[in-house]
This record gives structure tokens, C-alpha cells and sequence, in this order.
């Protein structure tokens, strides 16, 4: 005889079968816990019967053909791409109380719509959110995505990033409405969790009536659903329906010990659990506080009371020297104040010219801007290369190795919760005029060589997707043709990139600039436009402006065919969307 049962007791007897053969045990004593749990809370006494999942046969039935073979199980793993939250460096320490309450909440039946780590400065929330999508992305069918904002993209940037990651060709849907129709009909298939860092900075811009803030916070607040979560990182509660929030404090004595101690590697043994824990309670638990200690430790010589003394000279300082900052700010500026105090001057001078970057950065843009002498070799690097790493090791920079078919990035970034201190209170050793015209001339090169390889490097699409704020920052650092050729270049790849609106802006402005000033800008201008129009649907614009882009040799009143009748990149459209 043959009975059904409810979808809640199939899922507790799921649950508990699979968890059982996953955790290594046979498939009878799995079957038995199954049936066991199914008779303390099912709704049913189906303990009795012995429920189905499969059937075997001691000889194959017959009327059905087989294949001899070795069986294969294809798990399925979904996309998760969340480089824009750092990687956590080592063990990751502690919170697991918390990264429970995460789990239950991205893994079970009821998921919130809005999941809100919330804590100050420094505290470990991007950590935790990163730790969190490794560990229960499995959850997610439709993947994981991860954007930071810090800085703020527009609502067009953010739909575009999203779409891409869905698997929509932005190269064959340009229309922005309709991007965002494709998308939320993407996400409705399949259940997706969108990470957002650094969320307080968009709840900022929206108190101050932002136009730009405005019109992406109302794209974002209609995302969550049914198939869709948002896990979020703030300093502030976003107090929107559906928000659940998850308070982040300190570590724990023992917790930040022991962070304490994996940050001074090379001089572990040194370092009394009783003294690092009495430190850790002074620091109120403060994880990126205890990073900055621990590897300003790790990199001199002096015993640790004595550098411990030298933290609590540092605390008493700040009350003064921090006055208009809260009580945690100045704590955190005693530990960065202390971790600085111990870098040698050519990292303390680098450091303070890094607030440069609001997005981050390749190591060799960095030698470039900061060491222009500088051959940087294989044989002969600059310096600039070591110095970086050991910003990174002291805490004060992140880092993210991101790996593509052609080659692998290595990108830093200087955290948004010491940019602060170094832009306010760091001496600053370079001068401004100087460092944003470096910085200019060498985006602008960058921005050539993206837009010669665009089309041919998964590695160029990911550093323009990456540095994107710094490449649209950088044009404004250059000026006359420069400027022209930079925002001939850069608005090229936005259009690429599915950003066609703010592309064919910069194409239009660098338009402007050419006319009548440089004849090859304006017709590389005029032709890379006619590529858009046509790409978007409007032909006639294209062929207009295509007719503009043909030279007029004198003495003919009608152009002659041009040499360069269109870039390489096509007019056709359907060349196919660039993906990393």
C-alpha cells in the first residue's frame, strides 16, 4: 500500500537523510535518523512505513536499454561573484554565534527579504558577509552577487552590472527600461541574493535628497521578493519592510586574542594569551583594531607590555588630538596612529598619496603614478610593488587576486574605514596639482590600452569593470586633445560594457572638443557614435553621422570613400557581448 505524506514531513525527512549521507553515514542508519525524526515532530505516524526516494533492482527490467559506465555526480555549484567584499586573510576568527543566525536565515524555508548586518566602522561586517556567501551560496539556485558602495555607482551602472552577472547580453538589449525588465524577469526564475557593502553610504545620499542616490534607491527597494534577498552591510539600519537585522559587536576576549596572535605571525610565540586578551577587552573587540595592532607588532622588535604601553600613550593622545570624533573613532585612530608610527618613511609617504584611488587599483598603475622613473621589470621592480604588500600585511590596504581565462589581476584598495584618517590626519607628502595630473596622464593611458583590447581580453574588461570610478575620475585630471582622446576611449567602453547612455555622452563631448582642432578625433568620434546608434536602433542617425565621418578631399562636392570607413569594432550588430 501506498501513502503520501505532507511537503513539510518531506522536507524534515530530506533534511535529515541527506544531512546524514553527507556526514558520512550509511544509508541504512541515515534512513533509520530520518524515520526517527519523522516520529518526534512529523505530523503523521509515518515512522511505520518506510518512506521512498529510490528504487534497485537485483536484475535490470527488461524493455529498457543501459550503457555500461562509471557514474558521475555533477553537483551543482551556482555563480557566485562577490569580489567587490575583500578576502578574508587566515582563519577567519570567531563569530560563529552569528554566522548561525546567517545561516538560518539564507538557508531556510523562510528567507528574510532584507538581511542587515549592522555595526561601526572596522567591525568586520564586509568579513562576515564575505564568509557568510562562501559558506551557504549553495542555497542560492539563481547565484550570488556582490556590489560594494561605497562609491556610488548610477542606477544605470548598477542595473548593468547586475544584468551581466544574470547572463544578459547588454550588447543586444540597450534600451535602460528594458535591461531592467530582462533582469527582474531573470531574478523571478530563480532564487538570487544580492550582497550590498557599505550600504550607509546610499542611505547618506538619500537624507541629503541626492538626485542620483534617489533614482538607484528606488530601483533597489523593489528587488526583494520571493526569489530574491538582499544581505546588506551598514553602519546604519536601513528601516525599510522586511528588514532583519543582526547586531555585530566585538569579538570575544578569547576571539580577539587569537586574531591578535594571527596577525603577528613571525612572533606568535611572543605574544601571552592573558595579555592579548586583557588588550582585546580594551579594544572593546575591535577587529580591524586588533589587525592594525597585531601587525604593527608582528613587524618590530619591542616586547609586548611595551608596546601595549605604547597603544595606551597613543589612546590618551587622541582625546585631544580626535576631539570631534566619537569615542570609538578615536580608539580606532589610536591603533592607526600606532600601526603608522612604526612604518618607515617611504610606506608612511605612499600611504598618504593612496586616497588618490577611490576604486581599486593595479600595482603597476600605482609605480606609474608614484615611481614614474621607475623601469619595473622582472628583473629590476620597483619598489612600489613590496611597499604595497606591506601596507596590505599592516591592515591598512585590502587586496583581491581575481582570476581570468588570459591571465590573473591582482587588485588593492585602501579600506574605506582608514581612508578617513589618511586623507584628514596623515602628513601628506605629495602635492596635489602634481599627483592628480600623474594620475590623469596615466588613466588616460590605461584607458588607450582597454580600448585597443577590449574586445580580445577577458583581462582588460575586468580591470575596466574594476578601476571604472578611477577611469571616469581621471579624464577630468586631463585637459585640451588628451582630454578628447580619453573620453574617445573611455566612452568607447562604457558602450561595451552595456553603459551605452553615459557612453555616447563621452563620445558626444568628445566630439566637441575635435571640432574644427583634430580631424582624426572627430572622425573616430563621429564613426564610434554611428556604431552606437546603429547598436541601439537607430539607423538612420548612423548612417548620418557615418556620412559625417567620411573625409572631404577638396574640390569634390561629395565625399570620397573613406580609409577608414568604420572601426574595427563593426557597425553590425550582434558582435556578442564581452564577458571575463
Amino acid at each position: 500500500m501506498r501513502f503520501t505524506i505532507t511537503d513539510d514531513d518531506a522536507r524534515i525527512f530530506s533534511r535529515t537523510f541527506y544531512n546524514d549521507l553527507a556526514g558520512g553515514s550509511a544509508v541504512e542508519e541515515a534512513l533509520l535518523q530520518a524515520r526517527l525524526t519523522l516520529l518526534d515532530t512529523g505530523s503523521g505516524p509515518w515512522a511505520v512505513g518506510v518512506p521512498v526516494l529510490y528504487t534497485a533492482l537485483a536484475e535490470p527490467a527488461a524493455g529498457f536499454s543501459r550503457s555500461t559506465g562509471t557514474p558521475a555526480i555533477d553537483t551543482h555549484q551556482p555563480r557566485v561573484e562577490a569580489s567587490a567584499l575583500p578576502h578574508v586573510e587566515g582563519v577567519f576568527q570567531g563569530r560563529l554565534a552569528e554566522l548561525v543566525t546567517l545561516g538560518e536565515h539564507l538557508t531556510g524555508d523562510a528567507r528574510p527579504l532584507i538581511l542587515t548586518i549592522h555595526g561601526g566602522g572596522g567591525q568586520g561586517k564586509t568579513a562576515l558577509a564575505r564568509e557568510a556567501v562562501e559558506r551557504f551560496a549553495h542555497a542560492w539556485s539563481g547565484g550570488v552577487w556582490a556590489i560594494s558602495l561605497e562609491n556610488l555607482p548610477t542606477r544605470e551602472v548598477f542595473v548593468n552590472q547586475l544584468a551581466r552577472f544574470l547572463g544578459i547580453n547588454t550588447q543586444e538589449v540597450t534600451d535602460p527600461a528594458e535591461i531592467e525588465r530582462h533582469v527582474q524577469v531573470r531574478l523571478i526564475q530563480q532564487r538570487t541574493l544580492i550582497v550590498l557593502d557599505n550600504m550607509e553610504t546610499l542611505i547618506e545620499a538619500v537624507e541629503k535628497n541626492d538626485a542620483a542616490a534617489l533614482h538607484l534607491v528606488k530601483y533597489i527597494r523593489q528587488l526583494p521578493g520571493p526569489s530574491v534577498s538582499l544581505l546588506v552591510t551598514s553602519r546604519v539600519h536601513l528601516q525599510w519592510n522586511g528588514e532583519v537585522s543582526l547586531e555585530l559587536g566585538g569579538l570575544t576576549p578569547q576571539e580577539g586574542a587569537l586574531l591578535f596572535r594571527q596577525s603577528a605571525p613571525q612572533r606568535a610565540e611572543e605574544v601571552a594569551i592573558a595579555m592579548a586578551q586583557q588588550l582585546s577587552q580594551k579594544l572593546e573587540g575591535h577587529p580591524l583594531s586588533l589587525r592594525l595592532l597585531g601587525s604593527a607588532f608582528n613587524d618590530i622588535s619591542i616586547p609586548l607590555h611595551a608596546f601595549v604601553a605604547d597603544y595606551e600613550e597613543q589612546l590618551g593622545k587622541a582625546e585631544n588630538k580626535y576631539e570631534n570624533e566619537d569615542h570609538r573613532h578615536r580608539r580606532l585612530y589610536a591603533c592607526i596612529d600606532t600601526s603608522v608610527r612604526y612604518l618607515d618613511g617611504n610606506l608612511r609617504s605612499l600611504l598618504s598619496g593612496l586616497p588618490v584611488f577611490r576604486a581599486p587599483f593595479l600595482a603597476e598603475t600605482a609605480v606609474s603614478i608614484f615611481n614614474p622613473q621607475a623601469e619595473d621589470t622582472d628583473d629590476a621592480p620597483s619598489p612600489i610593488h613590496d611597499q604595497l604588500y606591506t601596507l596590505w600585511q599592516r591592515s591598512l590596504l585590502s587586496r583581491e587576486i581575481v582570476t581570468v581565462r588570459d591571465g590573473t589581476l591582482l587588485f588593492y584598495r585602501l579600506l574605506p574605514t582608514t581612508r578617513p584618517y589618511v586623507e584628514h590626519y596623515l602628513e601628506q607628502d605629495y602635492e596635489q596639482e602634481t599627483l592628480l595630473a600623474r594620475f590623469g596622464a596615466e588613466y588616460a593611458q590605461l584607458a588607450k590600452f582597454l580600448y585597443d583590447n577590449l574586445d580580445k581580453s577577458a583581462a582588460a574588461v575586468t580591470i575596466a569593470q574594476q578601476a571604472g570610478e578611477d577611469l571616469e575620475e581621471g579624464s577630468s585630471c586631463v585637459t585640451g586633445m588628451q582630454q578628447g582622446y580619453y573620453l574617445l576611449y573611455w566612452g568607447w567602453i562604457l558602450q561595451r560594457l552595456g553603459i551605452t547612455r553615459r557612453g555616447l555622452q563621452l563620445l558626444e563631448r568628445a566630439l566637441e572638443i575635435a571640432q574644427g582642432q583634430d580631424q582624426s578625433l572627430e572622425l573616430q568620434a563621429l564613426s564610434n557614435m554611428a556604431t552606437v546608434y546603429w547598436g541601439i536602433g537607430q539607423p538612420q542617425e548612423a548612417l548620418k553621422l557615418y556620412e559625417q565621418s567620411l573625409p572631404r578631399p577638396q574640390g569634390l562636392g561629395r565625399p570620397a570613400r573613406s580609409l577608414h570607413p568604420a572601426p574595427s569594432r563593426g557597425i553590425l550588430p550582434g558582435t556578442g557581448d564581452i564577458r571575463s
